[in-house]
């Protein structure tokens, strides 16, 4: 079930593993090649039985998530069900929200209309909004939810936009349109530049259409937001295929364009993957809600920090008895209970991988078997995180170090594991270093057990260690691995020295 470790990578079974292009090597490098922005993780949910998040199991999976020292939670609250609301948002959300800021310290990314073309309705809804959260909550207001979709016209069984806009809009209206509303906004917000977008749907805009819509808004803005869905609705049948790397990277490669553009302007923007699952229109059973939906959630999350993203929300729909299936946070507004399902784990490995603020220093594949090394800023820990791509195989992992950062590190590290029964596809249990939720209205959970990983060493023939490592064999069923390992406790002084 869990990982086991080996103390020389040339083990039989890591050969064998070698072979089948299962067996990833690393170097250890010192070099910071990525430095993960505090406040990373982030939620988005939409409007409907928006009254769940502040029901006390769902603030204890939000405790959860926030323990590790990883910045300020932030939430996008809204999406499309705000941007198609001209009226004020219900008193009942304001008081779901307060609830879960003043419980958890979460603050919000406020979505606010834009589709109606209505200045007055725009700043109102920010102004009252501003009003009714606590002072300092809000962090930003979204305005507008996906414009490149408003003229998009229902196909092969999916609807479409409601309430469609003319074929050209986007050509001839949107920069126009967006100018006016965002300047309202702007002036219904509490302080300057608290203002955000243009959440288009994917990370596709081409960097000169961004760079129009910031010619006429980036007065206004404190970020830029896109959203990422992994796989297509129509066509991807199994997990598998939205986890391929290549996949995986044709979908972001585009999220270091749009950083760069974002950054070229004077004062420089972050980019935020605001909306985030498997795939959109709620995502698809025996996909989105599988434990390799978890592994996505992690390995997308460490690419969209590769390319300069500061942040990613995944999204969730509280909608009475049919909530979406992407939700990692179910909540039943029928019967008044909360409870975890598989793509959650892949956020709680996240954030034990950037506890303390961390830095990615290394990343390498080999087949389906890939590896990422990240570098804790204030413990300066060394954190390996294997994430295991070929469902019902095996596949290692050997993170190298030389004679130097052998002295530096410690000679054994702790790894947390996630492991499940029917591997990707499983839609039951997760097994997360051998506990998990499972029950409705519980948040609660039994001691992590983690597993020990001792060290090899290579000598030369005079018996001087020239070099030291950590071989982490997952085994089936496992899908990925968190192996930490501490700075070398420093000896003590000897006696009457100081």
């Amino acid at each position: 079930m869990a990982p086991e470790p080996y103390l020389a990578p040339d083990a039989p079974e890591l050969k064998l593993l070698a072979a089948d292009s299962a067996y990833t090597p690393i170097k250890v490098s010192e070099k910071t090649l990525v430095a993960v922005p505090q406040s990373y993780l982030g939620l988005s949910l939409d409007l409907n039985d928006i009254e769940g998040v502040a029901h006390p199991d769902f603030i204890g999976f939000i405790r959860h998530l926030t323990q590790y020292d990883t910045g300020t939670m932030l939430m996008r609250i809204g999406a499309y069900s705000a941007d198609r609301l001209v009226k004020p948002w219900p008193s009942s959300v304001f008081k779901a929200l307060t609830t879960l800021n003043k419980a958890t310290g979460v603050q919000y990314i406020i979505g606010v209309n834009q589709h109606a073309e209505d200045a007055a309705v725009t700043q109102e809804q920010v102004q009252r909004t501003a009003k009714l959260l606590p002072a300092g909550s809000v962090v930003s207001f979204a305005v507008g939810n996906e414009p490149d979709m408003y003229s998009l016209a229902p196909k092969k069984g999916l609807p479409g936009s409601l309430m469609l806009k003319p074929r050209e809009w986007l050509n001839t209206d949107w920069v126009n349109v967006a100018r006016t509303l965002f300047k309202a906004a702007a002036a219904g917000a509490p302080r300057p530049r608290m203002l955000a977008g243009p959440d288009w749907s994917d990370p596709n805009i081409s960097k000169d259409k961004l760079q129009w819509w910031l010619n006429s808004v980036h007065a206004y803005l404190n970020m830029v937001t896109v959203h990422l869905y992994g796989g297509d609705v129509i066509n991807d049948k199994h997990i598998k295929t939205i986890l391929a790397d290549k996949r995986m990277l044709q979908k972001l490669k585009n999220i270091r364009t749009l950083v760069q553009v974002a950054k070229s302007n004077d004062p420089p923007l972050p980019v935020r993957i605001s909306e985030a699952a498997t795939i959109s229109y709620g995502g698809v059973q025996g996909i989105s809600d599988t434990a390799g939906a978890a592994l996505w959630a992690l390995d997308a999350s460490m690419e969209v920090a590769f390319q300069g993203g500061a942040g990613i929300h995944f999204h969730q729909v509280l909608n009475r008895e049919n909530n979406a299936n992407y939700n990692a946070i179910y909540y039943s507004a029928v019967t008044n209970r909360v409870r975890a399902r598989q793509p959650l784990w892949g956020y709680v490995m996240l954030q034990q991988a950037l506890a303390g603020g961390a830095d990615i220093i290394g990343r390498a594949i080999t087949g389906e078997c890939k590896v990422w090394l990240l570098k804790g800023r204030k413990s300066g820990e060394l954190r390996a995180l294997i994430i295991n791509k070929a469902d019902g195989k095996q596949c290692a992992a050997n993170v190298q170090l030389d004679a130097a950062q052998a002295a530096k590190y410690a000679t054994k590290g702790m790894s947390h594991y996630l492991w499940a029964k029917a591997g990707l596809s499983d839609s039951w249990r997760i097994y997360y270093s051998n506990t998990f939720f499972d029950q409705w209205g519980s948040d609660r959970k039994a001691p992590e057990v983690l597993v020990p990983i001792q060290r090899y060493e290579t000598k030369d023939k005079a018996g001087k260690t020239t070099g030291a490592g950590f071989a982490v064999h997952l085994m089936d069923g496992t899908l990925a691995a968190l192996l930490s390992v501490p700075l070398a406790a420093k000896a003590p002084p000897a006696k009457g020295l100081r």
